[in-house]
């Protein structure tokens, strides 16, 4: 395999195609002029928070002028860049990989079924066994016309070709058409989506015709390295598809593993079927285990710490879709915040050390907190305290005022017991929520968790048990970042606490933890939200609402994003109400 530095030669939409893309690229190295059908080229990823190469098909081979055409679909943000490439720009290119299409060449007859952009991978054998002088037919199926892919390059081939939408029938459908009669000296290969896969499958081993599979699996590496592309036999074997594939008999797949029944697919961004169509599709009411609560018109606000009022002054966020406003920190007595610098980019996030600056509980009650009303939307102040009497002043003096919910922020340092932070022990976190709740017995009190923690749900039962309505989760986890030029960390305290997509992961892992402990009162989850997908992804894995922070820097109108993201996911899941999301992945 050779990695080379390729040059763009065009790129433009692929025939009625609104998001695939014909991409020739030129000056290829012979190595890859000389792949065979079914191998494929590695694209390095252009986008900032990628780190892993995409695969694709090579659709056809120019030996004369040394170029190979790719089709790239647009699904996501690596995609979009790719289709963005103009004539001239150079990417990185590594291949051939991958085996050759496996195909019994005894065989005279042969049927290609591609479904969507899986038609891609097909082409080159297509155009192989013509040349052989095979009898080749061609289905193909796509959700509509315009999205049928690969029809000119078989035309030019000169292959039989018949196509069908979804808004007609399956290319299954075809298929079984096609082998109404029982035929001998016939294979038939397939690409496209694992149902469609499995069916072609099902359909070839009613009827004893050898059917061969071309898989498209997330790969990280493509060179056998990470294993993440591995496909368990019937007989318990295991294949990478990057080494061994992509093509593999299908009978030797053990589809149950592979493709299991209750898998979903990927959600249709085209889906027009509106949740609005109920009367309050995105209402939301968060219960405390005594009956308290909170009722949202939206199941989506921001974070404590990434909104402050003199920004909703100026109208720099749009908060018109947004459920509730949370205060940034506030202290019982005025903080400076922490030395300089502050905050630091780091790769997919930001690590930030503020020092919970603000005016103090005296002043922000008496020149701030009238102003948070002004918006007509529930407002949650988050108190921080260095010392379990704080709390206790702080849920006092906000239990006389009108605000909708207080959060408790215990991933403070406890100055009184040694610097320990309140939430990374039970005891003191069950103590702190405690005092919290008897300062203000009718206020709706969320709290806070920090995720430095080695059990979250030990951590949460903890603050349950001591009268917690509501559990958010999670709070920054603590990173470093060093400037290597002066040696010294790009943060003024040393360290800071890391947020922003690269702690999604985590973040989504402990408020399944924490719905799968089933402790009896609603999730707001938080940690890397920066998009609708993100935020559907935390209430599948079990909040009831979600706090979008550094997402909001960057995005003003990401609250009526996210709002019209799950507006599809709803429809997709056919959920009269958002809160039927909620946990959906471990249902």
């Amino acid at each position: 395999m050779q990695e080379e530095r390729i040059i763009v030669e065009s790129n433009r939409l692929h025939g009625t195609c609104q998001d695939v893309f014909e991409l020739v690229l030129r000056n290829i190295p012979d190595s890859i002029l000389e792949a065979r059908p079914g191998q494929f080229v590695l694209l390095e990823p252009l986008h900032l928070n990628s780190v892993m190469p995409r695969p694709f098909s090579i659709v056809h081979i120019n030996k004369d002028k040394k170029t190979v055409t790719l089709l790239i679909k647009v699904v996501g943000a690596n995609t979009l860049h790719y289709s963005k490439l103009q004539p001239g720009e150079k990417i990185n290119v590594a291949g051939p990989l991958g085996k050759p299409i496996p195909y019994d060449e005894k065989m005279n007859k042969f049927i290609l079924v591609g479904g969507g952009i899986g038609s891609a991978a097909l082409v080159c054998l297509s155009s192989e066994l013509h040349q052989k002088k095979k009898e080749v037919k061609i289905l193909l199926g796509a959700r509509s016309d315009i999205e049928m892919v690969g029809c000119d390059f078989y035309k030019n081939v000169g292959c039989a070709t018949q196509s069908i939408t979804d808004q007609t029938g399956l290319v299954t459908e075809l298929l079984n058409q096609e082998l109404s009669e029982i035929e001998e000296d016939l294979m038939v290969v397939t690409c496209g989506p694992k149902p469609m896969l499995k069916a072609v499958y099902e359909i070839c081993e009613k009827k004893n015709i050898p059917c061969l599979v071309i898989l498209e699996e997330i790969m990280a590496c493509g060179t056998n390295s990470c294993k993440s592309c591995a496909v368990t036999g019937k007989n318990g074997d295991i294949k990478n598809i990057c080494s061994e594939g992509p093509a593999l008999d299908a009978a030797w797949i053990d589809w149950e593993i592979f493709f299991p029944n209750n898998r979903q697919q990927r959600i249709d961004p085209t889906i027009k079927k509106a949740a609005s169509k109920f009367s309050t599709p995105f209402k939301t009411e968060l219960i405390g285990k005594d009956g308290r609560r909170l009722i949202l018109d939206y199941p989506v606000m921001n974070a404590s710490g990434c909104l402050g009022i003199d920004s909703l002054k100026i109208g720099h966020l749009d908060i018109s879709k947004i459920g509730a406003l949370m205060t940034k920190a506030v202290t019982v007595s005025p903080r400076s915040g922490n030395p300089m610098p502050r905050a630091c980019e780091t790769p997919s996030g930001m690590i930030n050390s503020i020092g919970l600056y603000n005016l103090g509980m005296e002043k922000f009650l008496e020149k701030k907190l009238a102003e948070w009303f002004e918006y007509n939307k529930p407002v949650l102040v988050n108190i921080s305290g260095y010392s379990v009497s704080d709390y206790k002043i702080l849920a006092e003096a906000f239990n006389k005022t009108k605000v909708a919910g207080i959060e408790v922020n215990i991933s403070c340092p406890n100055a009184k017991g040694g610097g320990m932070v309140f939430g990374t022990d039970p005891k003191i976190t069950k103590e702190v929520v405690e005092v919290a709740r008897q300062a203000a017995p009718e206020k709706f009190l969320i709290v806070k968790l920090s995720p430095n923690v080695t059990n979250i749900v030990e951590i949460a039962q903890a603050a349950v048990d001591g009268g917690a309505d509501c559990l958010s989760l999670i709070n920054t986890i603590q990173a470093m970042a060093i400037d290597i030029k002066t040696a010294k960390p790009k943060i003024g305290t040393g360290y800071g606490g890391l947020s922003g997509p690269a702690i999604r992961p985590v973040a989504v892992r402990m408020i399944n933890q924490v719905f799968k402990a089933n402790l009896g009162v609603p999730i707001i989850g938080m940690g890397g939200i920066d998009d609708g997908e993100a935020a559907a992804e935390f209430l599948l894995a079990g909040a009831n609402a979600v706090a979008v922070g550094t997402g909001s820097f960057s995005d003003r109108m990401i609250f009526e994003e996210i709002m019209k993201t799950l507006e599809r996911v709803m429809a997709y899941h056919e959920a009269r109400n958002v809160s039927e999301l909620t946990g959906l992945v471990s249902r």
